[in-house]
């Protein structure tokens, strides 16, 4: 069984500005548990502008109902469409994964019901939590042929994986709050930035008129 996370968002802040937000997300005071981003490619498509980067994220993550804490790592891919206006990630847990699997799709995209002169940006996040990750084993752990699982070990082993499912949702819940507060940080923070370039720009060229 799989079951599914919804959060949509509308920042008060334009596409743009937005992405810029993206890139400088972590580290920020409400997301402690991100402990290292590399980059391992970065490449972008000649005909339609799209750049394409694949990162590998390190987090402090624990495993509901386990008490399993450690340094786990998540694969990232980021497409940002210039053109369109949508920057979109696909990310995938790489530790932990024995437990429970979360693939987690993103998206950042204007809003297209944004009044004249204000620009806003629609944030949707899905998350497909599973657990086990590929069903249930045909057989028992064993160093020789297996033996096939019995109907109340079946039963048990769907019940843990419907309770790790049901924590995993709710815990992206719980995230969903202090990751909207600091990424509106993080945001005022850029924002003010391109503001204050946008003056130095403004003067430097009444100067130079």
């Amino acid at each position: 069984m799989v079951k599914l996370f919804q959060n949509d968002i509308t920042y008060q802040y334009p596409w743009s500005t937005t992405t810029i937000g993206f890139w400088s997300k972590y580290p920020n005071p409400h997301s402690t548990h991100v402990l290292s981003i590399d980059t391992l490619s970065r490449s972008v498509d000649e005909e339609t502008g799209i750049l394409r980067t694949e990162r590998i994220i390190k987090a402090r993550q624990g495993v509901p109902m386990l008490g399993v804490s450690e340094d786990a790592w998540v694969r990232e891919i980021v497409w940002v469409d210039p053109i369109a206006k949508i920057t979109s990630t696909v990310s995938i847990n790489m530790s932990l994964s024995e437990y429970v699997q979360c693939i987690e799709l993103i998206s950042y995209a204007r809003d297209p019901t944004s009044p004249p002169g204000t620009s806003s940006t629609l944030f949707t996040q899905r998350a497909h939590i599973s657990s086990p990750p590929s069903g249930l084993p045909p057989y028992a752990p064993s160093t020789g042929p297996g033996h096939p699982l019995s109907k109340s070990m079946s039963r048990i082993l769907r019940k843990v994986g419907a309770k790790l499912e049901s924590s995993s949702v709710e815990r992206f819940g719980m995230n969903a709050g202090t990751g909207k507060t600091g990424f509106e940080g993080v945001l005022q923070g850029v924002q003010e930035r391109l503001d204050a370039e946008g003056q130095v720009f403004e003067r430097e060229v009444g100067d130079g008129a």
